[in-house]
């Protein structure tokens, strides 16, 4: 009983590694996103990317962005309850190896995770960018558009 304490705390562990390694590839890609985002803008702007193509390129990168972060929010939320299969048998074990074991969790515990606030900051950035795209980016491409039509 005591190695399979031992193995559960090795994989709540690991599960904890695991979710630092994806908030850092999450954040990897949005900076590339968002690089590759003002590359898009600018190179519209010097006039060596029509405005067309800047739109299509700039709603290619938020679907590849919407991409990136529901696989990132489904990871999160499979390592949640793989930890908390691993709680459930942890929980277990130490009833049956201690007399004194610790306070059950309470509903709000989740507020104490950091993978919540990943998910938070995902879907947050999702909503961000949109609005972003929707209402700067799209009126500066449309403005530079416009420029070059007239001209």
């Amino acid at each position: 009983m005591v190695e399979r304490y031992k193995y559960i705390l090795d994989q709540k562990k690991s599960l904890n590694e695991r979710t630092f390694k994806i908030a850092a590839f999450y954040q990897a890609v949005t900076l590339a996103v968002a690089t590759a985002q003002f590359k898009v803008v600018s190179e519209a702007a010097n006039k060596s990317l029509r405005t067309t193509l800047a739109v299509d390129a700039s709603w290619g990168l938020f679907i590849i962005f919407c991409f990136v972060s529901m696989v990132t929010v489904l990871l999160l939320v499979g390592g949640i309850t793989a930890w908390a299969d691993y709680k459930i048998e942890e929980e277990a074990l130490e009833a049956g190896l201690l007399s004194d074991t610790r306070i059950e969790g309470r509903f709000f515990d989740f507020l104490k995770w950091y993978e919540t606030y990943l998910i938070a900051a995902a879907i947050l950035g999702v909503v961000l960018y949109l609005l972003m795209l929707k209402f700067r980016v799209l009126g500066i491409l449309e403005t530079l558009g416009s420029q070059l039509s007239s001209t």
